[in-house]
């Protein structure tokens, strides 16, 4: 499985794991890798975002956070 990811926006880091948006998919969705099981996964953004143009992933309080 290939995920097309925008390097240009940081990643975040929450509990070894790295979360990243991929750009070049729509609906919108967040790229994972779990680095003590060196594992990928996804999950789409809310219907809010999930089309939006610059959606934003954040750590608020230890959890992932989007706008």
């Amino acid at each position: 499985m290939r995920w097309p990811l925008n390097y240009s926006s940081m990643p975040v880091v929450i509990d070894g794991v790295i979360h990243w948006i991929a750009f070049d998919t729509l609906p919108r969705r967040i790229i994972s890798f779990y680095l003590t099981s060196e594992e990928f996964s996804e999950v789409e953004l809310p219907e809010c975002l999930a089309h939006s143009r610059y959606p934003y992933i954040f750590n608020f309080k230890g959890s992932l956070a989007a706008y």
